[in-house]
């Protein structure tokens, strides 16, 4: 039986506190079956990101029931893995459908990074910049996602002939330098999404943005003893390597509780370093945001 846990800190705008936009999800035994873990991670953006990441993680689980719970029942991994990404894209419907006149939508999304776990087979499944990395006590790590930024050959591509372009706003490097990008509406300096695969945010979708994940599916190995799912809250300030080395510590014990935890709270004390250092030589760091937090650990 696995052990799992997710733990999910709010971040800081400038210096006063934020609601979390983060959603995590864990579903034991997921449609009756025995061992079948599901795992996720939604990391919501815009004003109304944290309504739409609760949605996502509230209707990811009814959709993909209905669109693959007799693959999964069966055991069929090539059929789980068409029925995820029509499980994202149908989510995606549903998202539009059911918040577009609550929330408008235009300027509001979230990741997902979603992984299926029984026995020794794992089926992964990322939209966005949430990431998901197997590990072992001995410290080795493979990412099993990978990032969907805008400055990426084959998603630049798409955007731009969607109508859309890749950038950067004025203040910051551009995309050559930092290798991820902002997405925009051609000639224009919005929306200004750093994503190029999303939920919602329905004028990216306009110029490009994707809401098809890519699906991996994964044969874990005898050196893999753990999963991490984390929102890029988590890995813009901890590398692969260095979360493996973190949940790594906690492994002959196996206790998911403490290396969750462990994780964000690393996370947002190097946040915090970088915060005071930004204010360090008389520089003003009160409109340094602190990004929210979030990780799911799964020992095997």
């Amino acid at each position: 039986e696995v052990e799992v846990f997710e733990y999910s800190m709010a971040g800081s705008k400038g210096m006063q506190a934020k609601d979390n936009q983060d959603t995590t999800l864990v579903l034991r035994d997921f449609l009756g079956v025995e061992g079948l873990t599901g795992v996720g991670v939604f990391d919501g953006h815009g004003e109304n990101g944290g309504i739409v990441s609760q949605y996502v993680a509230e209707q990811l689980p009814l959709i993909l029931e209905r669109c693959a719970g007799n693959a999964i029942r069966a055991g069929d991994v090539e059929r789980i893995v068409k029925s995820l990404q029509k499980t994202f894209v149908e989510t995606d419907d549903k998202v539009k459908a059911g918040l577009e006149r609550s929330v408008g939508l235009q300027f509001d999304g979230t990741t997902a990074c979603f992984a299926l776990l029984k026995g020794d087979s794992a089926i992964i499944a990322g939209l966005g910049d949430s990431r998901c990395v197997l590990g072992g006590s001995n410290g080795r790590f493979r990412a099993v996602t990978c990032d969907h930024t805008p400055a990426s050959k084959a998603e630049r591509l798409r955007i731009e002939a969607c109508g859309g372009s890749v950038g950067s706003f004025p203040d910051e490097p551009p995309p050559e330098v930092t290798g991820k990008g902002r997405l925009f509406v051609a000639g224009q300096m919005f929306p200004g999404l750093a994503l190029s695969r999303a939920f919602g945010d329905l004028v990216a979708k306009s110029v490009g943005l994707s809401a098809v994940p890519d699906v991996e599916a994964v044969q874990l190995r005898s050196s893999d003893s753990f999963l991490i799912v984390g929102s890029d809250g988590l890995w813009d300030v901890i590398s692969d390597r260095q979360a493996v080395g973190i949940a790594a510590e906690f492994a002959d014990t196996r206790d998911a509780v403490l290396a969750s935890n462990a994780l964000v709270e690393s996370a947002r004390s190097l946040w915090e370093g970088y915060r005071e250092d930004a204010g360090s030589f008389g520089g003003d760091n009160s409109g340094f945001n602190i990004d929210d937090i979030s990780a799911v650990v799964v020992y095997f």
